[in-house]
């Protein structure tokens, strides 16, 4: 196995242990209850076609313009992606406000999908945190 398998498997290991942290990700329906159906499987918003990952800017306009017809499980999966947008152009401090607000609006009833977004994008922006830290310590142990 190559260290960049490994890696990878570690990094899905750790957005599962995220997601399962948030509230009402680990619970498990009873055994006499039917599996309740996500309700964005129904979603009108396709949200891979929104992305144009060469210019996030133009992405975010995209989410927030799919946000006026979004039901709310559909405009909280959307603000994780303009979050994302953020990050992309490296502005963590934003992204994380929107994150922040994200996770205030979490409800009983917000779907599954939401919870594995925003846990998803919490890591994403970390790490770009963290090699933004560990760049700016090698710079200055070079600079010593």
């Amino acid at each position: 196995m190559g260290a960049s398998f490994v890696k990878a498997s570690f990094s899905v290991i750790g957005i599962a242990v995220v997601a399962l942290s948030l509230p009402g990700c680990a619970t498990q329906p009873s055994q006499s209850a039917p599996l309740k159906k996500e309700s964005n499987v129904n979603s009108t918003i396709d949200i891979d076609s929104l992305w144009n990952f060469s210019n996030p800017a133009e992405s975010e306009q995209a989410f927030r313009n799919a946000t006026a017809s979004a039901n709310a499980n559909e405009a909280l999966e959307l603000d994780t992606q303009i979050a994302r947008t953020y990050g992309l152009r490296r502005d963590s401090k934003r992204a994380l406000e929107i994150l922040d607000s994200v996770q205030q609006r979490i409800t009983a009833s917000t779907s599954e999908a939401v919870r594995v977004r925003l846990a998803l994008e919490r890591r994403r922006t970390s790490r770009l945190l963290d090699r933004f830290f560990r760049k700016r310590l090698i710079e200055r142990l070079r600079r010593t």
